[in-house]
């Protein structure tokens, strides 16, 4: 027996759809062609005969995957994919299949400015294969053909066979002499071919050719034999004629007019999904984000109360609660329902819907032997509402996943009266719930995206840590009085009923600042970076060395009877002992300072007869250093940190939220009055920010109690030196120590 196509014609038109009753017979739509055969359906173009072909799609249950063959991009071609009802469903693959360019022409046509949404951001899973005319290509059973037609900028033309069937589709093509031969050649043996016919019989001219369609279209003479005869094509025992005979139907393929099928879904309520969309779509905080899934959704089904569940291991746990009759509104400020979670068994209605990945709705919970309702009824006994009708709609991700459960209670009519959910509900829910589930997967993603910043973040500094343990104390110090300073500011704002001067968004932002301010240090010399004393190693290795040397040569001089060997050895230990005081002291006094001079001024010689200086005059330069370990060399190495911290913060790519991390982190050194580096950056040109940041900064340094090169300051007196940086010196801002100092943040932070 011949295997059957079915071929429906659900848009003719071409440039614009004419909704007039001047084209009710083959309806107004522009071009459209559903061809299904045993594997599958394919679709000829996406005009807004496209919308209706979704409407009769949407409700059959069978459809889980439907390719679309785009002829050209021109917008007639296009304009039923936005409004294609199976790009809703989240079970659904959609293949688009074009010439090269048509991802980038689709993503640039479908998507804000010109629609609310984007083609990627339908529930739909969409995939795109794009191809030179010319290939050829399989598809379910069917070999498809491509041939370049001739239209402005461009067009396609398909041949696709099967084991006995074959169409050809050569829409929006304008032909000459040698093109016709052409597609005479792709199309011959075809059982059918769909091509155009732009002018009615009676407007034909005798001795004229017409060719393709719209402002392309143009009389031409024939050159070839017969020129006056009706222009025909045999192709396989058929006869298509253009334009007096095309569209006539094929005996073996039953051809359909495009209809108005039955609306499944309103205009408005698909206006409505759709700005819910967008709402979805921008909502960046999971509560509300959650609190708008729900309440859109009560909204389409014009129902009086719903839960939204998310599914957390093997159970679903209660998210959002809403209650109109109740005036009950739970969940969105993060503090959960208290209620027990819904076990993921087949008794339970929600669960169930999850566990089958389908819709199930209930007229009436009291008559339902089904499910187990005893939850609602205890419910019910303590709060006195009446759980009547059920519809539960199961959230999948694109992967097919499950992530939770919409239950909506108690469909309303016009009057308030408590009636079952209409069966016809179910689809819009769907549509909306394949939403909110893309919705609630993309917070997740970026809630894992940031996770996943702030391991790394983490990982940098431990990074440091393990180079330096002082640097990583202070950073997680730093980030722990960070957050209790940020905290009390905003509760100070609270208090006085005005805006957090740092919500979520800034928060994390300068925490993230705090946590990566010092990561250009992961480049700077450890031995400069952790240089306890003001002597290098191998300095002080080399005057330890030089002063056994000295007492040696004395005890032998003091053997040859040339010298005084004990009073040697007695200088040596003192000069020993004021080299070790003055290389690890915390402040090089003058008298210490006269010392050390006089030190490099006592002459010693080697074996050789040199006279040598008991001390260098680069050991001199060393211990001479008033306050501190770092040479004036080394201490420009080290502020050479927040250049790299610059550096190396600016090759990643952070999002928009976080793009002010490497300014801030960078400029922590930064003094209001132009006396701090790299920049000198000074009064405005220094963000509040960096001046927290750099308080910050000051203060753990001066309290820490684990630095190598001093002791820690007690908390009072860095207050005191951090008062008379802001108050007097002007490099600090006054009014941010004042807050500080009042947060107590460490002490909070312990």
């Amino acid at each position: 027996m011949k295997q059957q196509w079915q071929i429906t014609v659900w848009g003719v038109r071409g440039s614009a759809p004419r909704p007039a009753p001047d084209c009710a017979e083959y309806g107004g739509n522009t071009v459209c062609t559903a061809l299904e055969h045993a594997g599958g359906i394919v679709i000829l173009d996406a005009g807004t005969g496209l919308a209706l072909l979704g409407q009769a799609l949407a409700k059959r249950q069978d459809v889980r995957r439907l390719d679309i063959l785009l002829s050209h991009f021109h917008i007639d071609h296009l304009m039923g994919l936005f409004l294609f009802q199976p790009l809703f469903c989240l079970k659904t693959t959609v293949r688009l299949h074009g010439g090269r360019g048509m991802a980038r022409a689709l993503d640039t046509l479908i998507g804000p400015p010109f629609w609310p949404l984007g083609l990627r951001d339908f529930p739909a899973r969409i995939e795109f294969h794009e191809f030179v005319p010319g290939d050829s290509f399989a598809l379910d059973g069917l070999t498809v053909s491509t041939m370049a037609g001739s239209h402005p900028g461009g067009s396609i033309l398909y041949r696709l066979d099967g084991a006995e069937n074959s169409v050809t589709y050569a829409l929006d093509n304008e032909t000459d002499e040698r093109t016709f031969v052409a597609l005479a050649n792709f199309a011959r043996e075809s059982s059918l071919m769909i091509w155009d016919a732009a002018f009615a019989p009676s407007k034909l001219r005798p001795g004229a050719f017409y060719l393709g369609t719209g402002a392309a279209a143009r009389p031409r003479r024939r050159s070839w034999p017969g020129a006056d005869d009706a222009l025909r094509l045999e192709l396989y025992g058929r006869i298509f004629a253009s334009p007096a005979e095309a569209g006539r139907p094929g005996t073996d393929l039953p051809l359909c007019k495009g209809r108005n099928g039955d609306r499944t879904v309103t205009q408005k309520e698909i206006e409505k999904i759709l700005n819910i969309g967008v709402l979805l779509s921008s909502e960046r905080d999971p509560g509300r984000l959650l609190e708008e899934i729900l309440s859109s959704v009560m909204e389409l089904a014009h129902c009086d109360a719903g839960t939204l569940y998310l599914l957390e291991g093997d159970a679903l746990r209660f998210r959002i609660l809403r209650n109109d009759t109740l005036k009950t509104y739970s969940g969105a400020d993060g503090v959960l329902p208290d209620l027990p979670p819904v076990p993921l068994t087949p008794e339970n209605m929600c669960a169930r819907a999850l566990l089958e990945g389908r819709t199930l709705h209930v007229a009436d919970v009291t008559n339902s032997p089904d499910y187990d309702f005893s939850g609602s009824a205890r419910y019910d006994a303590m709060t006195g509402y009446r759980t009547r009708s059920m519809l539960a709609v199961p959230m999948r991700n694109r992967a097919g996943e499950p992530l939770g459960v919409l239950q909506l209670i108690n469909a309303m009519d016009a009057h308030g009266n408590v009636q079952p959910f209409a069966e016809e509900t179910a689809l819009v829910l769907e549509s909306l719930a394949s939403q909110a589930a893309i919705a609630i997967q993309n917070i997740r993603y970026i809630r894992e995206i940031h996770g996943l910043l702030r391991s790394f973040v983490h990982v940098m500094s431990c990074a440091i840590d393990a180079r330096s343990p002082y640097n990583g104390n202070h950073s997680r110090s730093m980030a722990a009085y960070g957050e209790a300073f940020l905290d009390y500011c905003n509760a100070l704002a609270r208090e006085r009923g005005e805006a957090l001067p740092f919500p979520p968004q800034r928060r994390e932002e300068l925490i993230m600042s705090i946590w990566l301010h010092d990561i250009g240090k992961l480049v700077i010399p450890l031995e400069v970076m952790d240089k306890p004393l003001r002597l290098l190693p191998e300095q002080h290795s080399a005057f330890m060395h030089r002063m056994e040397v000295i007492g040696l040569l004395a005890e032998l001089d003091t053997l040859a009877g040339r010298g005084d060997g004990q009073k040697t050895a007695q200088q040596i230990a003192e000069a020993t002992e004021l080299v070790n005081r003055a290389n690890g002291v915390g402040f090089v006094t003058d008298e210490m300072l006269a010392a050390l001079e006089h030190l490099t001024k006592r002459i010693w010689r080697d074996r050789s007869g040199q006279e040598q200086p008991w001390l260098t005059p680069e050991e001199y330069a060393m211990l001479s250093i008033r306050k501190g370990t770092l040479s004036d060399a080394e201490r420009k190495v080290i502020q050479s940190h927040v250049e790299m911290t610059q550096k190396l913060l600016s090759q990643i790519r952070f999002s928009p939220e976080l793009s002010h991390v490497p300014e801030w982190a960078a400029a922590h050194h930064e003094l209001l009055n132009g006396s701090g580096y790299p920049n000198r950056l000074s009064g405005d040109q220094i963000p509040a920010e960096v001046r927290i940041l750099t308080i910050l900064d000051i203060f753990d340094a001066l309290t820490a109690d684990d630095r190598p090169y001093k002791p820690g300051m007690p908390v009072k007196r860095a207050l005191s030196v951090l008062d008379e940086m802001a108050n007097r010196e002007g490099k600090l801002d006054p009014d941010l120590v004042r807050l500080f100092t009042e947060s107590r943040c460490w002490e909070r932070a312990e």
